[in-house]
């Protein structure tokens, strides 16, 4: 019987071949888009599982909130790894991870000089142990090198990149140009799933044997610590104990420090301590998911529509069927089966291009993700595919043409009222719309948050301003650099900085400003900048002097956020008091204006700005002026090969460095552009079987109305309001939908929004609206201009 079934099918299949075609098309399309998602979520939920034991892992990450404000960091004091392992001697390998790296790779070999800059998460230092917590493939070498100071281990990547050959032992390369390291082991690559990205990993012992490891009261988040908690001991204990580490370490500082441990594999998805390797939001995920259901949800439907729309082309075979002796469950058997192979077919296809798509789709859902066939889950989730699709889209029209009467069917004489009864199909199509609708909303606000985040006021002038680092150059340098740079005419300022105006690194520090009367406390960010940064990105002075260069540090500046903070409202107010930081006291002889330091996903800080000779200087940044900057840029890269020859000069214009703050969101929103077109394109192969079904049903009524007298527009009107109603209760559903997961978004993630305007909602009406009008208007053309008599024949 079921290959009869078969067989007969495929034969249904050749005969209506448009429309096994669309209904392949909409599955395929929905099916394709769930896969991908399943990819996607499936590569983030592993990261770091392939390590030995990964629920062991732990590192400790620190909350402050001394000054009312929450603050988190990854870092730890220099002195806590040893401190760790005298207080918690039962814990597996305490291991100091130091990325403090600046990436600048020399390798000279044959007389030629080869410069690299690598990304900085690709490098650190580490103390032995590294190895023994972290899993990576040896190709040759042992991690006992980690033990000897100059001694490195790097990837295959690395080794084929500098040396030209993964059979690289023994060679030499300098490091920031001052630390020559040795090749001792060879490893595969990290794979793409890993907070831990490293392809070098020295030993730490070149960079810390001769440096002070005694100061607790300063933390960089590039100093990690990781441990392993063994069999036994449980997180929490450690936490509680951790409460005494800090009282014993930290002193007064242990009323408002916390210290916890944070296990591995959260790290990926925690945004509040920060990690080396790339971070999601697990929000962004569930968004994910949910809208890959929405899309498998849209494919079925389509599906539906249409085969219900074939109940009056294949009644009379349904008729003949049940004559011949077959019950309902066969009829349903049968029509379930050819769902079965549809879905199949949809499925193959959808495996066989989901790699070429992965790979096209990799700049916004990350390197890495392809499909693994090895892999049982994979093949789990096809088969939950293949069965929910198959009860979900087929189970309701086969439900509705085994129950047709045989006699009526034969005769496809078939109540106009059967049609009218499908309320459940026309609740789909409600639903159809909704998603549709919910998906070009949530598209439009998140183009203008994008939009706004990218060109919102920062407080800064951010056209014409090019950044690159300087590698904390001495002052000699640096000034020569700056001298030449300024004799060229397009170049208008030149300025130096820790971090420039605006980035993701922050350097941070407690403060504290004297009156006549009072004694203020707080933290403020810091900026160590020369006296040409306000003018360079055009930075105003709202109250007292700009900074100059002396031999000493003679002022400081404070942004109007920090005085109204300590209860200036007027910015001269605060002009003249003492203030004390890192160990320096000067008087505030200025206050600027506000300006923002970090993405807009956080408020202005309290800043500090003071002009130093600390040799911290890390970037650099160049106002240009003129037509045209070629010339202006090719000064540049001359005289940065006069003056520091041994570094490789990369440099960007702010703005891309600004948008590049904003990279998960430009993913997000291409994410979403790409799913809301799906679905639009799936949603019309709906519609198109839904006006196909009214077509079919209303041929008759349409005849007997044209031959009455009635106008082609009466009869578009009695045809579109079949499906007009629908799209206007899609809508009703979709708008609070949409508005409740955009404003929880924005709520989550920005500080600075836009508003969600009535005119987002009409838009994304209008163009469903529009693209259902252009699907329909096939059907409702051939009904208008039919002839009467063709649909009236057999009365």
């Amino acid at each position: 019987m079921l290959k009869n079934y078969i067989v007969t099918s495929f034969r249904n299949f050749s005969r209506n071949r448009l429309h096994t075609s669309i209904n392949l098309i909409g599955l395929f399309l929905g099916i394709l888009s769930a896969f991908i998602i399943y990819l996607k979520i499936s590569f983030e939920y592993s990261f770091d599982t392939y390590h030995s034991h990964p629920e062991e892992i732990y590192r400790i990450v620190s909350t402050d909130t001394e000054y009312g404000t929450t603050e988190t960091n990854r870092g730890v004091p220099r002195p806590l790894p040893e401190a760790l392992r005298t207080d918690f001697p039962e814990l597996g390998p305490v291991v100091f991870v130091d990325d403090q790296l600046l990436g600048v790779v020399i390798v000279e070999e044959d007389g030629e000089r080869k410069k690299f800059q690598e990304q900085e998460s690709m490098l650190t230092f580490a103390e032995p142990g590294f190895f023994d917590l972290f899993k990576y493939q040896w190709v040759s070498g042992s991690p006992m090198v980690l033990n000897e100071p100059g001694k490195m281990v790097i990837s295959e990547k690395l080794a084929v990149k500098y040396f030209g050959t993964t059979d690289a032992m023994g060679k030499q390369l300098t490091l920031d140009n001052e630390y020559l390291l040795t090749v001792g082991g060879i490893v595969k690559d990290p794979p793409y799933n890993t907070v831990i990205p490293f392809h070098l990993v020295a030993s730490n012992s070149t960079v810390w044997d001769d440096r002070d490891n005694d100061e607790w009261g300063s933390t960089s988040s590039s100093h990690e610590v990781y441990f392993r908690i063994p069999k036994g001991e449980t997180p929490a204990k450690i936490n509680e104990r951790l409460v005494d580490f800090v009282k014993k370490y930290r002193g007064d500082q242990a009323q408002f420090l916390k210290y916890e441990v944070q296990n591995l594999q959260d790290i990926h998805f925690s945004s509040d301590w920060g990690a080396y390797g790339a971070q999601t939001p697990i929000q962004v995920l569930v968004l994910l998911i949910a809208i890959g259901i929405m899309l498998i949800i849209t494919a079925c439907i389509n599906f539906i529509n249409l085969n219900a729309s074939l109940i009056f082309t294949r009644a009379r075979e349904v008729g003949i069927r049940k004559t011949l002796g077959s019950s309902k469950r066969h009829v349903m058997l049968y029509f379930m089966t050819e769902t079965f192979l549809i879905t199949i077919m949809a499925l193959g296809l959808a495996l066989l291009l989901s790699g070429e798509a992965a790979r096209l789709l990799a700049p916004v859902l990350g390197e890495g993700i392809s499909p693994d066939f090895s892999n049982p889950n994979v093949w789990v989730f096809c088969a939950s595919i293949m069965v929910g699709v198959t009860l979900f889209a087929g189970l309701y029209p086969s439900f509705m043409l085994s129950v047709l009467d045989p006699v009526r069917a034969i005769k496809n004489n078939i109540d106009n009222k059967f049609g009218k009864k499908l309320n459940v199909r026309k609740g789909l199509v409600i639903a159809q719309f909704a998603i549709s609708q919910i998906l070009i909303v949530c598209t439009i606000l998140l183009m203008r948050q994008l939009n706004y985040l990218q060109e919102a006021n920062l407080g800064i002038e951010k056209e014409a301003v090019v950044e690159f680092g300087t590698f904390a150059q001495d002052d000699e340098k640096l000034q020569v650099l700056k001298n030449g740079l300024m004799q060229h005419p397009d170049i208008k300022y030149v300025t130096f900085s820790n971090s420039g105006a605006i980035s993701g690194s922050t350097w941070n520090s407690n403060f504290h400003l004297k009156t006549a009367d009072s004694l203020y406390e707080n933290e403020a960010q810091v900026k160590l900048v020369d006296p040409d940064f306000l003018d360079t990105y055009g930075i105003k002075l709202l109250a007292g002097e700009g900074l100059v260069f002396t031999d000493s540090v003679e002022r400081f500046l404070v942004n109007e956020t920090l005085a109204k903070k300590l209860g200036f409202e007027d910015p001269y107010d605060i002009l003249g008091n003492e203030l004390r930081l890192w160990g320096m006291t000067a008087n505030v002889k200025g206050v600027i204006e506000d300006f923002h330091t970090q993405a807009l996903h956080d408020e202005v800080d309290l800043t500090v700005m003071l002009a130093s000779r600390r040799n911290a200087y890390y970037m650099a940044a160049i106002k240009l002026e003129g037509e045209s900057f070629k010339s202006a840029l090719s000064h540049l890269e001359d005289e940065w090969e006069k003056v520091l020859p041994e570094f490789v000069l990369e440099y960007d214009f702010l703005d891309d460095n600004i948008a590049e703050l904003y990279e998960t969101e430009q993913e997000i929103f291409v994410l979403f552009q790409l799913f809301a077109g799906l679905a639009i394109l799936i949603g019309a192969i709906g519609l198109f079987g839904l006006v196909s079904f009214v077509a079919n049903r209303k041929q008759k009524e349409v005849g007997v109305r044209k031959v009455l007298g009635a106008s082609k527009a009466n009869i578009m009107k009695i045809f579109t309001m079949e499906y007009l109603w629908l799209l206007l209760l899609g809508f009703v559903v979709s708008t609070p939908a949409a508005y409740f997961i955009m404003d929880a978004l924005f709520t989550e993630f920005y500080v600075y929004r836009v508003d969600i305007k009535w005119d987002a909602f009409a838009i994304g009406i209008f163009l469903t609206f529009a693209v259902a009008f252009l699907t329909a208007g096939y059907h409702t053309l051939r009904l208008i201009f039919a002839n009467p008599v063709d649909s009236l024949r057999s009365e």
